[in-house]
């Protein structure tokens, strides 16, 4: 005990520095969501502002949606949200998913198709899902 409080200061500096470096690296460790390239039909075609809105409006709303509702009330969960998101080009689409990713994506399960994975949908929901989202997500790339 006596040689304990000798090196007191010395214990406290290497017990901070260790949580430091716990902290450090726990923070670099967490996943990093990738943000997928926007497909372009030309070279020259840059987003433009309706673009923007409609991918900003989509990742909100499909963002209210998940929160509004969780596995007491999926049956009742509207998927007004997720079927305009398929009835957009595809370059609406990933620009839907990178910016519902940046806004929400470190505010729970990541990606907006680990949002999906995660979340409870009904079977005929699941299976407009995993038929039309899914694969759309995965010709363009998006995991």
């Amino acid at each position: 005990m006596l040689a304990l409080l000798k090196h007191k200061k010395k214990i406290i500096i290497g017990i901070a520095v260790l949580v430091m470096l716990i902290l450090a690296w726990s923070f670099f460790k967490k996943d990093k969501i990738a943000v997928v390239a926007v497909p372009e039909d030309d070279i020259n075609d840059e987003p433009n502002t309706t673009e923007s809105e409609k991918a900003n409006e989509l990742a909100r709303a499909m963002f209210s949606n998940f929160e509004n509702y969780n596995a007491f009330n999926f049956w009742y969960r509207p998927l007004d949200p997720f079927k305009e998101y398929v009835k957009v080009s595809d370059k609406v689409f990933v620009m839907t998913y990178n910016r519902f990713n940046e806004l929400y994506g470190s505010q729970g399960n990541g990606s907006l198709r680990e949002w999906l994975h995660d979340d409870a949908f009904s079977a005929n929901d699941w299976e407009f899902i995993e038929t039309i989202l899914f694969p759309r997500m995965d010709r363009l790339n998006l995991n």
